[in-house]
């Protein structure tokens, strides 16, 4: 069966996508890194835009681009250090006596 992932996952794997292209993303080069389709991409973005996440840029040929936000840097930052206190407390927990 296949693992279906939480949205959360979903947001970061744009953001941290977005975050790593350094002229910004393209949304079809979100579409398959993300691994969306394109409805879900576009629901995904739509909202990212709305929180202010990222932000959007029309270039040439009315082609779009987009680049993380000031908020959304942070965003990154703080899933970085939750996804680093989380395995802290995994390994911890392992290393639990068992009684």
């Amino acid at each position: 069966m296949r693992y279906k992932r939480a949205r959360l996952e979903i947001i970061c794997d744009i953001l941290f996508f977005i975050r790593r292209s350094k002229n910004g993303a393209k949304s079809t080069h979100i579409l398959y890194k993300a691994n969306l389709s394109v409805p879900l991409l576009q629901k995904y973005l739509k909202a990212l835009l709305a929180d202010r996440l990222i932000y959007k840029i029309i270039i040439k040929n009315k082609r779009s681009v987009y680049k993380l936000t000031k908020h959304g840097v942070e965003f990154i930052n703080q899933i970085k250090k939750i996804d680093k206190m989380t395995r802290i407390i995994e390994i911890f927990s392992n290393r639990r006596i068992k009684i």
